[in-house]
């Protein structure tokens, strides 16, 4: 099933219907059905975008053969 990020707009509070939690302010994954389209729709989450995920720095060749000959 789809998921999305979403958040809910200032000041409104949405509960999710599984856990009977609020969605908190800084955002939820949910799988995207009627219910979270409609919460959409009527203007009470907006979907964002996920923070890209940060890309590990990677040794380069010399610097690992540099690193085992002493």
């Amino acid at each position: 099933m789809t998921t999305k990020l979403v958040k809910p707009e200032q000041g409104i509070v949405v509960l999710d219907p599984a856990s009977l939690r609020r969605v908190p302010e800084d955002g939820a994954i949910v799988p995207w059905n009627s219910y979270w389209q409609r919460r959409v729709r009527e203007g009470s989450l907006t979907v964002v975008e996920p923070p890209a995920p940060k890309k590990k720095a990677r040794k380069s060749k010399t610097e690992s053969t540099e690193d085992t000959e002493q």
